[in-house]
């Protein structure tokens, strides 16, 4: 009998154990910041993939977030972007990248227009954001994370609220927000490898290791699309060297 009430003891903490990460899993799918008293770092792909490799949960029930506190900031207007130039819009080397027909429903969109608007609008080389959004989805507009994030920039819902956008999904208002928050942490931070950490697991986890944080996920994120971006940009820099070239002949 002894036995009996101990497997039945273990089992209802177990299942209140598992009520109990459920909610929390939901408050960050949701856009949520806090549970329990706990922060949640709901905003980043990484973030919350994090929050789940390191959430804990005691017999009582609370949740223990290891993660960095979300540092989240308004949007930034257009006229205080400051995007380093080696990575602007003016700078850029391919203003106008080769069609790239994708399927939104029963519509074609031509993502290049798309990436090119909005590319321009925040000052932005057209080849980098194009870089983020081959890593973040491979250019799938349906595309979903595990931990929520959703769209052509796998935007999570919190950070999709803060940025205005109310479809993930629709690639003009994803690229759109990708796009302005991408803007927003080369602003903040200065600098590429930086701004693009900030972009995957949040500016607060930059902050808190005073540079790239030491997530796999987010380290391997920074190296392959810094070096995927290089690699076009010194393609650009031949090709037009070789046209000059053959103008000079």
């Amino acid at each position: 009998m002894r036995n009996i009430l101990s497997a039945c003891t273990t089992v209802l903490l177990g299942t209140a154990i598992l009520a109990t990460v459920a909610t929390a899993d939901e408050v960050y799918r949701a856009g949520g910041s806090t549970h329990g008293g706990q922060t949640v770092n709901s905003y980043t792909n990484a973030g919350a993939q994090h929050f789940r490799q390191t959430m804990r949960t005691s017999r009582s029930g609370n949740i223990y977030n290891l993660a960095p506190r979300p540092t989240l900031r308004k949007a930034t207007s257009l006229s205080q972007l400051k995007v380093p130039a080696t990575v602007s819009y003016k700078h850029s080397l391919c203003q106008e990248l080769p069609s790239r027909i994708v399927s939104v429903g029963s519509k074609r969109v031509d993502l290049s227009d798309v990436i090119e608007k909005h590319a321009k609008r925040f000052n932005l080389d057209p080849m980098l954001v194009e870089e983020v959004i081959r890593q973040e989805s491979n250019f799938s507009t349906v595309a979903s994370s595990r931990v929520g994030a959703q769209g052509l920039m796998q935007l999570m819902p919190g950070t999709a609220a803060m940025l205005g956008v109310s479809n993930s999904h629709d690639p003009d208002q994803n690229v759109a927000g990708g796009a302005c928050y991408l803007a927003q942490q080369l602003t903040r931070f200065g600098r590429l490898d930086y701004a693009l950490a900030a972009y995957n697991a949040g500016p607060g986890a930059v902050d808190s290791h005073g540079g790239i944080p030491p997530y796999a996920e987010t380290r391997n994120y920074v190296a392959r699309i810094v070096n995927a971006y290089n690699n076009r940009v010194s393609q650009q820099k031949k090709k037009a060297k070789s046209r000059k070239a053959q103008a000079e002949k």
